[in-house]
Parts: C-alpha cells; structure tokens; sequence
C-alpha cells in the first residue's frame, strides 16, 4: 500500500480509519516518521480517524509510538481526547491519559473542553477519569459560559451531577452566561432530584422567598437555603 493519495488522505489515514492492524505495522516500518502525525483534507490525523472508529488495537499502536502527537485536532478543534470523551470510550481515555502527554483541557471551536463533552453525554467512567488527574480544570467556563457541572443541571444528567461535586475543584454554585446560577436553573426546570442533590453536595447561596416558581408549579423553600444539618 503507498504511502501517499491524491485526496490528501495517506495509506495510515485508511488504514486508520478501517482499523487494519497488520497494514499498520507495515506502514510503520516504511514510512517517515513525521507520517504518524500527517492530516488528511478533514486535518484528521491517524490517530483522530482511528479514535473517531473506536478501533482500540490501532490507538494502542500509534500511542506507543514516541514520535505521535496526541493533542493534534481535527478541523472543529476537537482532539483525541475529545472525541473519546464524547464517544465515551472510557479505555481510550485512559490509554491516552497514560502517556502524559495528552493535554486534559483544550477547547474544541465551540469552545468545549473534553470534560464538558463527557457531561453532556452522561459518560461517568470517562467523568472520573478526567477528574482523577491533577490537570483538569473542573471548572472551565465555555465562551457561553457553561461549564460541566452547569451543563449537566440543564439537561438533568443526575448521575453526572453526583458525580461531579465529588471532587473538591468543581464549584456547585457557579453562573452561566445569563447570571442564573446552578440551583436557579434546576428551579426553572422543576428537576427535583438535581435540586435535592445540588443541596446535599454544598449548595449555599441563600435563598430568601418562601417559595420559589418553576415548570414543576412552586417550590418550597423550606430547609434548601442551607446545607443538611445547617
């Protein structure tokens, strides 16, 4: 198989992207070693097209390759590690959490982080993960400032809001773009098991009504002002 298409796509794009293991190894022996990093027209690297597939034994065998780039994105941004957080391929995670040289935080062109595509797609091993690194930032704030935590209250993941106020980085309290904080917006959406769960993980702003109106009709206020045994 040469090296080389017309379409910009190399032989290690296809085989890549149809997850042939023994091409790939004779590729690699012939090869430049600069190929391993080489985009096709999508700026898709080796390694973006064989995550994107889910092809493990492929993403196994560019890792291992010390002259990969892990953080290489394709043309919206997104790198490796984004789209495994976003497929939820939890082993894919790990594998290229392990290199040390993966970059935990970079913002795809909408602006999401890794770890907030992982939100939205209710990926909790992918979650933990992510947050058992020293490196993330737990509390990125997206360009229409949402964060993961923001994101998964809006769209009522409550695994995932278990989840993430159980590492100590992640703030429950924080704002969107629109000044609505994190209880106000589980409020609006009447979600009482987020509402419950955003009280028992360190909700603390004071809440002064009686009661307060949601979707759900109106909401007590009774005892959610402060934390259990407050």
């Amino acid at each position: 198989m040469d090296g080389s298409q017309e379409s910009g796509a190399t032989g290690l794009h296809l085989v890549a992207r149809f997850g042939l293991v023994t091409q790939l190894r004779d590729l690699l022996e012939e090869i430049p070693v600069s190929e391993i990093n080489s985009r096709d027209p999508y700026s898709q690297t080796p390694l973006v097209l064989a995550v994107r597939h889910g092809h493990w034994d492929i993403i196994n065998i560019i890792l291992d390759n010390s002259n990969v780039d892990p953080n290489l994105t394709d043309d919206d941004g997104r790198s490796p590690l984004s789209i495994a957080s976003q497929l939820g391929y939890s082993s894919v995670v790990e594998k290229l959490l392990s290199t040390g040289e993966t970059d935990l935080n970079p913002p795809a062109s909408d602006g999401w982080p890794p770890l907030m595509y992982a939100s939205r797609g209710n990926h909790t091993e992918v979650i933990k993960l992510l947050l058992a690194d020293k490196k993330i930032h737990a509390n990125f704030t997206s360009p229409d400032g949402q964060t993961a935590l923001n994101l998964a209250v809006e769209m009522g993941l409550t695994d995932v809001v278990r989840l993430l106020p159980e590492s100590s980085r992640v703030e429950t309290n924080p704002s969107d773009s629109t000044s609505r904080d994190t209880f106000m917006v589980a409020l609006e959406n009447g979600d009482k098991d987020v509402i419950h769960l955003l009280l028992e993980y360190g909700y603390t702003n004071a809440i002064e009504t009686l009661t307060l109106p949601s979707s759900a009709g109106l909401v007590p206020t009774v005892g959610l002002g402060r934390r259990p045994g407050g």
